[in-house]
C-alpha cells in the first residue's frame, strides 16, 4: 500500500469470503480493460474506474487477499479505501459561478458507436440538442458499415471496448479508408498512458462516461477544429 501523510483519514473496507485473487492476477486488478472474465462477461473496468475515483480525490485503495479453494471455507479479499477526512477550519463562502455558454454544432455529422443502448440513446440526445446530425451504431462492426454507407462523416465518437469489435479496432479500419478521420473515444475511466495510446492510435481526447454536456460540447468542437 502507498504510504499515507500524516494527518486523519476515513477507511471504508469491504471483504468477502471467496476464493481469493491468485498471485499472477493481482498485479494487474486495477488496468484498465484487464478481466479475467471470459469475452462478453466483463470489461476490465470496474476496479480501474474505483481506483481513478479514489486517486482524483487524493485517497489510497489497498487489497489483502488469501487464495482459498472453495467459497465460504478458506480464502477471500479484503479492500480498504483511505480517503483524507475533511475538516473545514473557517466557514466556506460558496463563490457565485459564472455559467459558459455551451458551445454548439453546425449541421455537422457524428457517428456515434455504443454498445449499451441506453447510453446510446442518451448520447444520440444529447448530440442533437446540440445541433449535430447523429448516425449511431451497436458495436465496431456495424459502425464500418455505417460510416461506409453515409455520404459524409465529420467525426467518430466510439466506445472502447464492446462486443463483435473494439472501438480501437474500427478506428484502425475507418483510418484506411480516411486517414485523417477525427474520433473521440467513450469510457468509464482510463490512466494518463492510457489516454497517451489511445492517441497514438488516431484518437483525438476521451470522453468520460457518463456525459457532461458542456465538457462533451467543448470536445466535440475542440475536435471538429
Amino acid at each position: 500500500m502507498s504510504e499515507r501523510a500524516p494527518g486523519e483519514w476515513v477507511c471504508i473496507s469491504v471483504s468477502d469470503t471467496g476464493v481469493g485473487i491468485p498471485p499472477d492476477v493481482l498485479p494487474h486488478i486495477f488496468e484498465p480493460f484487464f478481466t479475467t472474465k471470459a469475452v462478453g462477461e466483463g470489461t476490465g473496468l470496474g476496479l480501474a474506474q474505483v481506483y481513478g475515483i479514489v486517486t482524483q480525490h487524493e485517497g489510497i485503495i489497498d487489497v489483502e487477499t488469501e487464495v482459498g479453494a472453495d467459497y465460504g471455507k478458506s480464502g477471500g479479499t479484503t479492500f480498504r479505501v483511505y480517503l483524507p477526512a475533511y475538516r473545514p477550519e473557517e466557514e466556506e463562502i460558496p463563490q457565485e459561478e459564472t455559467a459558459l455558454p455551451i458551445l454548439e454544432g453546425r449541421g455537422e455529422t457524428i457517428l456515434l458507436v455504443e454498445d449499451q443502448e441506453r447510453i446510446r440513446l442518451a448520447g444520440q440526445q444529447v448530440l442533437e440538442s446540440l445541433g449535430y446530425r447523429v448516425l449511431t451504431a451497436a458495436d465496431g462492426r456495424e459502425g464500418l458499415a455505417v460510416y461506409r454507407a453515409a455520404e459524409r462523416v465529420d467525426l467518430v465518437i466510439t466506445d472502447v471496448v464492446m462486443p463483435e469489435m473494439g472501438g480501437r479496432e474500427m478506428v484502425r479500419e475507418l483510418r484506411k479508408l480516411t486517414p485523417d478521420l477525427k474520433a473521440l473515444a467513450i469510457t468509464g475511466y482510463i490512466l494518463r498512458e492510457d489516454l497517451e495510446e489511445l492517441k497514438t492510435e488516431g484518437f483525438l481526447d476521451v470522453v468520460h462516461k457518463p456525459f457532461d454536456v458542456e465538457t462533451l460540447a467543448q470536445l466535440i468542437r475542440r475536435a471538429l477544429g
